[in-house]
């Protein structure tokens, strides 16, 4: 899990975001609020174990 969507009325959390791969946070988006469909972190996929 990377992030969760949380109310802002009622702060109970809506929805749970995971990776879709392992890998390192290259980016992240870091205000508290975001639209849909914007970039929140950006991940660089590990080649080697």
């Amino acid at each position: 899990m990377i992030a969760q969507v949380t109310d802002p009325y009622e702060g109970e959390v809506i929805r749970e975001i995971t990776s879709p791969t392992d890998g390192i946070i290259f980016f992240a988006h870091t205000a508290p609020m975001v639209m849909e469909n914007a970039v929140i972190y950006k991940i660089i996929r590990r080649m080697h174990e």
